[in-house]
């Protein structure tokens, strides 16, 4: 699970799938409102809320969208239990 879609998130899923990795993308943290056209996430669920976390059953949440973002969706991963990896530079 990758929290927002910009130039951390792709780095990290560029790494991920060039080396081959078993690591399943089960969803995309995103602003409500906001709409993501990438033929490579297409089929990804598409998450408004950390709310909707436990819908997706992550093993891990990387942050990767903001310093603000850090702390309900940080909140939500560990409440259920999962890890979290925070990646912003100013988180």
């Amino acid at each position: 699970m990758i929290v927002g879609w910009g130039a951390i998130a792709h780095a990290c899923y560029e790494l991920l799938h060039t080396r081959g990795s078993p690591v399943e993308l089960v969803g995309i943290g995103i602003r409500p409102g906001v709409t993501i056209v990438d033929p490579r996430i297409e089929r990804v669920p598409r998450l408004s809320s950390p709310e909707e976390l436990s819908a997706v059953e992550p093993d891990v949440v990387l942050e990767a969208a903001s310093r603000s973002a850090v702390k309900p969706w940080g909140s939500a991963a560990l409440a259920l239990g999962k890890g979290f990896i925070p990646c912003s530079v100013g988180a």
